[in-house]
């Protein structure tokens, strides 16, 4: 797995999930992501973001429910 940072601003108004997606489609437009890699499991970016596991699985359903990526 490719190490990604993710960084969470929480004076920015976006929701953590959001800026979670966010990030992830960046990561992806930028190259640094593509097919076949894997994502951070949910506990360990939870972890890493300090925030609640269900923040990180509404942000990855939603990427899921976009097509964005798959499971």
């Amino acid at each position: 797995m490719k190490p990604l940072f993710y960084q969470i601003d929480p004076h920015s108004g976006l929701p953590v999930y959001r800026q979670v997606m966010d990030q992830t489609k960046h990561y992806i437009a930028s190259g640094a992501l593509v097919t076949g890699d894997q994502l951070p499991s949910i506990r360990d970016l939870a972890t890493r973001l300090s925030v609640n596991p269900a923040t990180i699985v509404k942000a990855y359903n939603e990427l899921q429910n976009e097509g964005v990526m798959e499971n």
